[in-house]
């Protein structure tokens, strides 16, 4: 039995093929775009940008680690004058089962060194984040490298939250879901597919490192305010606490040495303070007025010495936001200046 066709479905039929034949050539032309973008990518590149940013986060990681030793004996020595405060305080029957306030010095420093613990484990993320990278771009199918860069979002929107209330900022965070990854059209070089993966590792991590750029400005700003208002003051516990380490009655005794601060000036002009030293500080008033311009010239190098560190550390992180950028686009990246850039934060660190 033979059944005919009507007008209609002959119509339908090759509107349909008619369908087929305009979007096949659409997809082709598409799965060639994808390819011709990946086949921009180059590999070497972006070992050497992996290999800069691990440079670049262990600078980072290396610098709060000197800032939280540095806290924590500071933390240690307002403690102890606050202890000898409250053991030596005058009521002793009223405050011997009490602990002592914590001060604002304590309460500050405390806050300081939440701020470094968060970016510690940001940078440590990093860190992995850039050796995942790397083993991605040497075709290591083991780099785990979307679990990597999780965690980094993760512990950067920490040290994001932590900066944000600190500094009083409204710096976004990112988010920690990796782009979805599409599957490889069938057919497509395994050097493609590889090429794909590694862009699109690039493109995850970059979204993070402008959040943490701006995080450590946000740092920077706490800081910087820190160093005008509440750290004078910290130094003065500081220097106090040095010089005067017996009280009678709260109060100083002034039979301890209360020029150590000036005697370590002195030894670090490159003299040896006499058995004499105190008397001749007392007696020679120039002299008491250069040493106290050392310590001053002291502080004020080290507030210049972490206004460039941030300076460093905050160059660093864009310049390699930048190198992502050209390596997804497919341009060069100034190699140099990115190594460069890093060189001098690597320089600050360790000096």
């Amino acid at each position: 039995m033979t059944h005919s066709t009507s007008p209609e479905d002959r119509t339908a039929s090759c509107a349909t093929g008619a369908m087929h034949r305009a979007v096949l050539p659409a997809i082709a032309a598409l799965a060639l775009l994808l390819t011709a973008a990946c086949s921009s990518v180059s590999l070497d590149a972006a070992q050497a940008l992996a290999a800069s940013g691990t440079a670049a986060a262990t600078a980072l990681h290396d610098e709060q680690k000197e800032m939280q030793a540095r806290l924590e004996i500071a933390k240690l020595q307002v403690e102890v004058r606050i202890d000898l405060d409250g053991r030596n305080s005058i009521d002793t029957e009223e405050t011997e089962d009490k602990e002592p306030d914590e001060s604002e010095s304590v309460k500050s420093l405390k806050e300081m060194q939440e701020i470094f613990e968060a970016r510690a484990k940001s940078s440590a993320a990093l860190v992995s984040v850039y050796r995942s990278f790397s083993k991605l771009a040497l075709r290591d199918h083991q780099s785990n490298v979307e679990q990597r860069i999780s965690t980094f979002a993760k512990q950067t929107n920490d040290y994001i939250t932590i900066v944000n209330k600190r500094a009083k900022s409204n710096i976004s965070s990112i988010s920690e879901k990796t782009t979805s990854r599409s599957t490889i059209a069938s057919g497509m070089l395994a050097v493609e597919a590889h090429k794909r993966a590694v862009l699109a590792a690039s493109r995850e991590i970059r979204p993070g490192l402008e959040a943490l750029a701006e995080a450590l400005e946000g740092e920077r700003d706490y800081m910087s305010a820190l160093q005008r208002t509440l750290l004078p003051g910290i130094e003065a516990e500081l220097r106090d606490t040095l010089r005067c380490v017996k009280r009678v009655n709260g109060k100083c005794d002034s039979a301890i040495d209360e020029t150590a601060e000036k005697r370590a000036a002195f030894v670090e002009l490159g003299f040896t303070p006499t058995k004499d030293f105190d008397a001749k500080l007392a007696k020679y008033d120039n002299l008491n007025k250069a040493l106290a311009g050392v310590i001053e010239h002291r502080q004020k190098t080290i507030a210049a010495e972490r206004a460039q560190k941030y300076i460093a550390m905050v160059n660093a992180i864009r310049e390699l936001e930048s190198g992502h950028q050209k390596l997804e686009e497919g341009v060069p990246i100034d190699l140099a200046r990115l190594n460069e850039i890093v060189e001098t934060l690597n320089k600050l660190v360790n000096q």
